[in-house]
């Protein structure tokens, strides 16, 4: 069996991830995304005697999930295609990530064929060598055991990965290593909770590693704190709210509320919400917080949300937002008295200035908490304090205290100095200017991948909130688009160009014309495509039109969408509506994906791989025209992107967001109610 693999991505498949743990990562979300309940990971030893001089402290690594596992009909489909850019999380690249921590990995699955009507089992060898090795993956035909079952049987998905990189003779390479997560079994269990720590909180997936199983017990830090409070709603009836304050071993420092039901017999949370309380502090670590009351009903297992309580939501949310503050404020009398003593200081900003906001106030508060823990400013009476103290309320004012400390207060020593002498030689605006656009470049292509690949593409029910946010973001498509977000004042050129849009391209996709996306979830089967367009000046008197034709979710770029683009050239050359005089057309077509046609046509393409002006299909400059083709994915582009920002920036590290904390804070107005309520991160405002 062959794999169906792009060209382009290749040379990633092997050294994706930033280390070894990341990388077996991977295959525990492919584990949870194929419904398992259970995930057992074995870091297996020698068999030998520890004294032996071949003795291996992990010889093999197995992960063994009980989800769905892969039937041997699905096998080619679903394991052999790999960085194809057309799986819904990502690249398909996953389980062949394994192949960064050893050179052999073994895949061996049980599920229901339906098509012969047995359970089958399928088994898979790769070795690393023949895939570094080969000029064209495509062409390495790997062998396939297959069984066919007479029994019923209990699907699985199990992956044995063996030969690991750290015990090589050849020179070990920093992405092959065995990470620090994997020194000890407890410090691995640890490295597994901060990953899934809700999952194991929670119970929602069973993890064992080599036999035990990872239960909430291991990872508290104190004993729970149950606070009852009594709610009297406006129908004058009397609820009892329960809140139980779990104190997390997780290097992070925030509160997570979860709003809790018992649904037949088993509790289960049905809803997160993230809150930043005044009286909570970085020191004070990580807080689960487990609402439960004879408030929440049954029927808002589904969507639920804090509005569901109709006219006592806002009452509600006070008394949690007061419940939580107060537990704060009692357990953490450090910070408090830190803030009493800060009050009454003579450097203290805020004595003389009333106007200044609540908000502003208690992060200044924690901010110079978070700095007295390292500097002892207040406790030394440092005279410096009052110069500290104003340029941090500057900060503030302006928004910048996440880079004060995100990129000063905890530098190393060789970064301070380099950080110094890149102040003696470059404007301090430059620096922050550059910084912020390469990290919110790199933050919005995350973002996007999330929009057009993740879970939240299924739901989404307007196309043109994906629409409205690329048109505000046209540097993807190059960098001369940077400033160019003022869309459109050419009337009539607009009016000629929306009829080429329906002339061309109102249609529906076909599994005969091979344009269909058939996992595309029914929902968004009639949603329409889209496109926008953007005329700029290029210099020299010249304009340039740049028109973006969005498929459908549904619709993928097959041989049909390709000859309708070049109709849609030839309508513009033909017609005396469409100027040419120093005027260049640019259009593109984008989709999450090309059909296997489309994509050798694409190949066949002698200017599509061209790393100066890439998914370039076809140029026409006759006649006084100049009109170029452009056909791409949008996770081709993205990559794109990503690689650029990484050459400008070294791979400036990106802290991950949520998708629904990003479209909250973003794209507020692009959002109804009951969008909001299916995003998983909610902020309890």
């Amino acid at each position: 069996m062959k794999m169906s693999t792009n060209p382009r991505l290749l040379k990633d498949v092997l050294t994706l991830y930033k280390s070894t743990f990341y990388a077996l990562k991977e295959l525990i979300d492919n584990s949870i995304q194929a419904k398992a309940k259970r995930v057992e990971i074995n870091l297996i030893p020698s068999s030998c005697s520890e004294d032996s001089i071949n003795y291996k402290r992990i010889e093999s690594i197995e992960v063994f999930d009980d989800g769905e596992g892969v039937p041997f009909s699905m096998f080619d489909n679903s394991i052999m295609q790999i960085a194809t850019e057309s799986k819904k999380d990502g690249k398909g690249v996953g389980r062949f990530g394994a192949l960064q921590i050893g050179k052999e990995v073994r895949i061996e699955t049980v599920a229901y064929d339906t098509i012969i009507g047995k359970y089958t089992r399928t088994a898979m060898l790769m070795t690393g060598n023949n895939i570094l090795s080969a000029k064209d993956l495509q062409k390495i035909d790997f062998p396939i055991e297959k069984e066919e079952l007479n029994n019923v049987c209990c699907p699985y998905y199990k992956v044995v990965i063996s030969d690991l990189y750290q015990y090589g003779q050849e020179k070990l390479k920093k992405k092959n290593k065995l990470s620090d997560e994997f020194s000890h079994i407890e410090t691995f269990k640890q490295a597994l909770f901060e990953s899934y720590p809700f999952d194991v909180f929670e119970g929602i997936i069973q993890f064992v590693v080599n036999g035990d199983s990872l239960k909430r017990e291991q990872f508290l830090l104190d004993t729970p704190h149950l606070v009852r409070k009594e709610l009297e709603c406006s129908d004058g009836k009397k609820h009892e709210i329960f809140l139980c304050f779990y104190k997390v071993n997780l290097k992070t420092a925030d509160i997570s509320i979860y709003f809790q039901i018992e649904n037949n017999g088993i509790k289960q949370s049905i809803a997160k919400y993230s809150y930043v309380s005044p009286w909570h502090t970085p020191d004070a670590g990580t807080w689960y917080v487990i609402i439960e009351s004879d408030l929440i009903s049954p029927d808002m297992i589904v969507d639920f949300a804090i509005a569901d309580f109709g006219n006592d939501s806002k009452t509600i949310q006070q008394l949690i937002k007061e419940a939580v503050d107060d537990f704060f404020k009692k357990d953490n009398r450090k910070f408090v008295s830190f803030v009493d003593r800060l009050k009454t200081d003579k450097s203290y900003p805020y004595s003389l200035i009333s106007e200044s906001s609540p908000l502003e106030v208690s992060l200044f508060n924690h901010t110079a908490y978070i700095l007295e823990l390292n500097q002892k400013l207040l406790e030394n009476s440092n005279p410096s304090r009052g110069i500290i103290y104003v340029m941090m309320r500057k900060l503030i004012e302006e928004g910048n205290v996440e880079f004060l400390f995100e990129q000063i207060l905890k530098l190393s020593k060789e970064s301070r100095e380099k950080f110094t002498e890149l102040l003696r030689l470059t404007d301090m605006d430059d620096v922050v200017e550059f910084s912020s656009s390469v990290t919110m470049r790199t933050s919005f292509l995350n973002f996007l991948h999330k929009l057009c690949y993740g879970d939240i593409s299924n739901w989404l029910k307007e196309r043109s909130q994906l629409h409205k946010i690329v048109k505000e973001q046209l540097w993807i498509f190059g960098e001369e688009y940077t400033d160019s977000t003022k869309l459109w004042s050419d009337t009539n050129l607009e009016n000629n160009l929306e009829e080429l849009h329906k002339k061309y391209f109102s249609y529906e996709p076909t599994e005969e014309e091979e344009n269909l996306i058939k996992d595309s979830k029914d929902k968004n089967r009639d949603i329409t495509d889209l496109f926008f367009y953007n005329k700029k000046k290029t210099g020299s008197g010249r304009s340039e039109v740049m028109i973006v034709e969005l498929k459908a979710p549904s619709c993928a770029i097959a041989d049909k969408e390709i000859s309708q683009i070049e109709r849609y050239r030839k309508d513009i050359i033909n017609s005396s509506a469409y100027p040419k005089d120093k005027v260049s057309y640019k259009i593109i077509l984008i989709s999450s994906k090309l059909s296997d046609g489309a994509r050798i046509k694409m190949e066949g393409a002698p200017t599509w791989f061209s790393p100066d002006d890439p998914f370039l299909y076809s140029t026409y400059n006759q006649h006084g025209y100049d009109i170029k083709l452009y056909v791409m994915e949008w996770s081709a582009l993205i990559e794109t992107n990503r690689k650029k920002l990484e050459y400008l920036s070294n791979s400036l590290p990106v802290k991950p967001e949520d998708v629904g904390e990003i479209f909250a804070r973003e794209y507020p107005n692009l959002l109804d109610e009951k969008s909001r309520n299916k995003l998983n991160q909610r902020s309890l405002k």
